[in-house]
């Protein structure tokens, strides 16, 4: 299992330069000029040359390609074109806004998902079943931004209950700062819980198909010892698979949510350091978000060894 993980973490480290590379080269190539929409239109030719050469973008692309990756793999991610600030710190600082934002999002995901899955598999076909299938497709059928844009109509313009926007930091009180991000966890939540409901129920009902569950039932085992103690854990392979995808798909739906409820989290300082074309800011953005994928991509993996053992021993093959 050691050479497993330390062969996913090389491969990781690969996987971080190709997409820094790619980001890089795909803003060299956009049409526009950071030191033009620094300055304006109106500035002059050699005062725009000199903050090029300042800023070190009249050198060749790979001479400045190759210095950010150096400096990167020794903490230093560069300065702000924008803010002039270091890049690390300006991503620390809004780090655990958008992390945290994911993990209450992640946390009512499974809090809608598990039990309506597991009832709808229960009670398959009945009408109950049928009830959550058809929420299921209003889930999936509807984008999160939608989502948002009409809890905030309903709770924070209709009945205002929430905050319409902004963003409370817990040390101000935990009452105002869940209800500052209440509505934007809903917002991720509910189409990811709409796609984990489904898995849900479709691996418990192919597992419960199999003789030892029918064994189980015959021993005189309780509905909750068949459901929760033997079924659920081997059903969650394909939802545990799915819940690593979805903790992706939060990542990338704050930078959206964010910028709806005007959040300053990751997603709005990538949103800003976009349209300013402040280049360090946005590699440093788009490696960070990749090693969090990575991440948890990793912890998943090894949660696989938890649930089936057999899983486990093919890694362990595979890293000797």
């Amino acid at each position: 299992m050691v050479f497993y993980i330390l062969r996913r973490l090389s491969s990781s480290f690969i996987l971080i330069f190709i997409v820094s590379l790619i980001t890089f080269m795909v803003l060299m190539w956009l049409p526009g000029d950071a030191v033009h929409v620094m300055l304006g239109t109106e500035a002059s030719h050699d005062t725009a040359e000199k903050l090029r050469a300042h800023l070190g973008l009249d050198r060749p692309w790979y001479l400045q390609y190759g210095e950010w990756l150096i400096n990167m793999f020794q903490g230093d991610f560069g300065n702000s074109m924008l803010y002039g600030q270091p890049v690390q710190e300006l991503i620390l600082e809004r780090l655990w806004i958008s992390l945290s934002l994911a993990f209450y999002a992640f946390i009512l995901t499974l809090i809608f998902a598990f039990p309506l899955g597991v009832l709808a598999a229960v009670k398959k076909n009945s009408i109950v079943d049928r009830l959550i299938q058809g929420s299921v497709q209003v889930g999936l059928a509807v984008p999160a931004f939608w989502f948002a844009i009409l809890l905030v109509l309903v709770f924070a313009v209709y009945f205002p209950i929430f905050p319409p926007s902004g963003y409370v930091p817990i040390s101000e009180g935990i009452g105002p700062h869940l209800k500052s991000v209440l509505l934007p966890s809903i917002s991720l939540a509910i189409v990811e819980a709409a796609v984990l409901i489904r898995m849900i129920r479709g691996s418990l009902l192919s597992v419960l198909k199999e003789d030892y569950i029918t064994f189980a039932r015959t021993k005189g085992l309780s509905p909750f010892q068949i459901y929760f103690k033997y079924a659920l854990k081997k059903g969650m392979i394909g939802p545990l698979t799915l819940m690593g995808m979805q903790v992706m798909s939060l990542v990338s739906g704050v930078i959206i949510i964010e910028n709806i409820f005007a959040i300053p989290g990751l997603g709005r300082l990538l949103l800003i350091a976009v349209q300013q074309r402040d280049l360090m800011l946005i590699q440093g953005l788009v490696v960070v978000m990749s090693m969090i994928v990575i991440i948890v991509n990793l912890v998943v993996d090894l949660l696989y060894s938890y649930m089936d053992p057999r899983i486990k021993l093919h890694a362990v093959k595979e890293g000797q």
